[in-house]
This record gives structure tokens, sequence and C-alpha cells, in this order.
């Protein structure tokens, strides 16, 4: 399958960033997932790494055997190519919840701005398989598939902020940290709904 919508970037000196301008879903992530195949075992002599995300994937190279102007091109030749969607062999994980109220402090809100119960939000979500569309940012951090509609609910981050005061994060990192950050989520921002711009510290 030809991939189409797809952006490559040059990173840094070691790194190519490729992202798709695509709808999230588990079809998407299966055709990156066969396009990094493709790339790992067509690029392998100058491959070191490729890290995929739920619609962009960085392809870390050796700087001292290809320079980032030839590895695009080869890079772009290779989406040129009409390869086959693998669908991989999927494992089930089974992970206990606690959906005691002490825990799940948004449980109630969530009932009563959707106007649902909780005994049938815990029956709706936990009935739900949950395709894992990648893994990252922190250790063990899981991007799941999308749930049901009536699960959705956004929580007010201010809560536990009553003074509402403006946080700015580039007194804690500094501003080549911030763009990094934000170059590599700012798809994944947009994909959960989350305008927040990291570099502006007039957002709160």
């Amino acid at each position: 399958m030809k991939r189409n919508n797809i952006f490559f970037k040059v990173f840094n000196e070691e790194s190519i960033l490729i992202q798709w301008n695509d709808q999230v879903n588990l079809k998407l992530i299966e055709t990156i997932i066969s396009y990094q195949k493709l790339i790992e075992q067509e690029l392998s002599e100058v491959l070191i790494e490729c890290v995929q995300s739920i619609n962009s994937m960085m392809v870390i190279y050796d700087p001292n055997k290809i320079n980032s102007e030839d590895l695009v091109n080869n890079l772009q030749k290779l989406n040129s190519i009409d390869v086959k969607v693998l669908k991989s062999e999927k494992k089930i994980w089974k992970i206990p919840v606690c959906y005691d109220l002490s825990f799940g402090i948004d449980l109630e809100d969530m009932s009563t701005l959707n106007s649902i119960s909780i005994d049938e939000i815990i029956k709706i979500h936990s009935s739900t398989t949950y395709s894992v569309l990648s893994m990252g940012f922190l250790p063990g951090f899981l991007y799941l598939g999308v749930n049901d509609n009536q699960l959705h609910h956004w929580i007010d981050i201010t809560k536990e902020n009553p003074s509402k005061e403006k946080v700015d994060y580039r007194e804690q990192y500094n501003t080549e940290s911030v763009e990094i950050v934000q170059s590599i989520y700012q798809q994944d921002f947009e994909y959960f709904n989350y305008s927040y711009d990291l570099a502006d510290s007039s957002s709160g």
C-alpha cells in the first residue's frame, strides 16, 4: 500500500521525523508498522532505530554512513513502493482495574455530565477490548484506541489549582527542550483535542 499524506522533516543531525496527516486509527498504525518494517529491511546498513508513535515515526540513523538529504530521498522512494499492509499477530492483556470512588476521582463527575450511572460507566469501560496504538512518552504509557462516546469526558485541570494562576513552562525548561517536545507531540495534542502551546507563556 502506498502511503499518502506523509511528510518528512529533518529533526536533527541523526534523525528524520516522518508524520502522517491521516485520521488516527488501527489501520494507520498497521500502515506505519508495515512501512517501519520495510525501512528496517532496506536501510539496515545506515539505520540505528525506528521509533513509532500514533501518527509519526522517528528514523534514527548513523550520520557517518549517510546524510539527511540522501536518507530522505531513500525514504521517499520506499514510500512509493506498493507494499501490502501486514496485520501483525496480536496478544490480549487483561489488566485489573479498581473503580472504587477513592481512586476513580472523576467517576461521579462523568456520571453527572454524561447522564449515565456509575455502574453503566464501569460496564462499558470494562467490556471493551482496547487497541494499543503506541507506547511512549513515559515508560509503560499507552495510547489506547478511542473508547465509547458515552465515556468521553474532559477533566478541568484547574480543579486542583483554585487560584487558576497561569504557569510559564519556560521557567522550568529551556527553549530548545520545549520546541523539541512540541514538535514531536504536536499532532498527538491535536488528536486528544489539547490545544495548549508549550512555547506560549500566555496560555494557562
